[in-house]
């Protein structure tokens, strides 16, 4: 009977050891959950708010400082991530999953048909990594930074890479969210203001940090190449250790079709661009204009544009680039490329600020024409001095 019981417990036991195998055998880090929670995901939030509200201008320095990272320990001065653009969101979500001891899968490598798989078309993932891969997260981190953009540049359909388009709503449009731009750019939601206005946190190949406002500056493209606002897809572990993907079916806010539409209507309004239909979904004012703010917002936003440029080439100047010769040819395509001209030319950001250059122009000319025609969603009860004034 005594050797009954003790088999018995052996049993459990083993049983056990086998069932948590995941949670305790991890190789990056142990895991204390095989899946994410809501208030994982508010952990993660937070800290991608953090990191905006900072106003840090290297992401390894607001790793470093305890006054800022919330979630810093004495390990962080040993920590570097010094992501670009199309890293930048995924080494953020390593690093909080790690911080949290939650699991971490990503897609290592993809297919394309049509050469660079950053601007190529059918892009689908060929192999998937998790912490488990790696000894240390050190080693992961050195590995996701392979990662380029082209990695987020995949149709709907597409259930096994690691992101997915959303509906437009303000459930789904918060911190930590994901907007792929693909001419070639990544950045990550941290704010949305109760008028609408979302910003971005992102990072460059000069690993400095902006802060850029949404705007057509930020291109959608189309269905096919998944281009706007994606989420994380959920991922957790079986029973036997494989990890799982949450299918589209069962996500509430996907949506294959919500930002991809012909023509954008809301509340009434139609013929409404891309990024007016979403300035309308989030905004609290029910889609209502006030030309006096809107033009004070547009020039500090060129103006945050500039000063971000600015930066930049500074950056190159410092480094001594500006003192080199001439390159003989430029490379194929000057907005995706390697070595001196990817990390210190600023190509990107200058079709990004003649953009919206040419938003506030098109904008001004919009507000003019519904005063014009007393639209009843332009509100502005001032004097024309004040317009001028301001």
């Amino acid at each position: 009977m005594r050797l009954k019981r003790i088999l018995i417990i052996l049993s459990i036991i083993t049983f056990f050891s086998f069932a948590l195998y995941p949670i305790a055998h991890a190789g990056a880090w142990a895991l204390s959950s095989i899946r994410w929670l809501d208030k994982d995901e508010k952990v993660y939030e937070s800290f991608v708010q953090s990191i905006g509200d900072s106003g840090q201008g290297n992401i390894d320095k607001f790793i470093r400082d305890p006054q800022a990272n919330p979630l810093y320990t004495e390990e962080d001065k040993r920590i570097t991530l010094s992501p670009d653009c199309a890293d930048f969101p995924y080494l953020i979500r390593a690093y909080v999953a790690y911080k949290l001891r939650l699991p971490f899968s990503y897609v290592s490598e993809v297919n394309s048909r049509g050469g660079d798989p950053r601007y190529g078309s059918k892009i689908t993932p060929s192999q998937i990594f998790d912490q488990d891969h790696y000894s240390s997260f050190q080693q992961l981190v050195n590995a996701v930074k392979l990662v380029h953009s082209g990695y987020y540049r995949m149709a709907p359909e597409v259930e096994n890479g690691d992101t997915y388009p959303v509906k437009i709503q303000k459930e789904t449009i918060i911190p930590g969210t994901i907007y792929y731009d693909p001419n070639g750019h990544v950045t990550l939601v941290y704010k949305v203001s109760n008028d609408g206005r979302i910003r971005f946190v992102d990072s460059h190949p000069d690993r400095t940090l902006s802060r850029p406002w949404f705007g057509p500056k930020f291109a959608l493209g189309s269905r096919s190449n998944g281009g706007g606002f994606r989420r994380w897809r959920p991922i957790w572990y079986s029973n036997d250790g494989k990890t799982m993907r949450l299918s589209n079916i069962n996500l509430p806010d996907f949506s294959a079709e919500d930002q991809y539409s012909k023509v954008f209507h809301f509340n009434g309004i139609g013929c409404l661009s891309y990024y007016e239909y979403i300035r309308m979904k989030l905004s609290n004012s029910g889609g209502i204009v006030e030309p006096f703010e809107e033009f004070q917002f547009m020039i500090s936003d060129i103006y945050e544009d500039i000063k971000y440029r600015g930066v930049a080439v500074n950056n190159c100047v410092m480094r001594g680039i500006s003192k080199k010769p001439h390159p003989g040819n430029l490379p194929w395509n000057i907005y995706g490329t390697d070595g001196e001209w990817e990390e210190y030319s600023t190509p990107s950001r200058d079709a990004r600020l003649k953009a919206a250059f040419r938003d506030m122009f098109e904008r001004t000319v919009k507000m003019v024409s519904m005063a014009e025609n007393r639209d009843p969603h332009l509100r502005y009860s001032g004097s024309p001095n004040k317009l001028v004034a301001g």
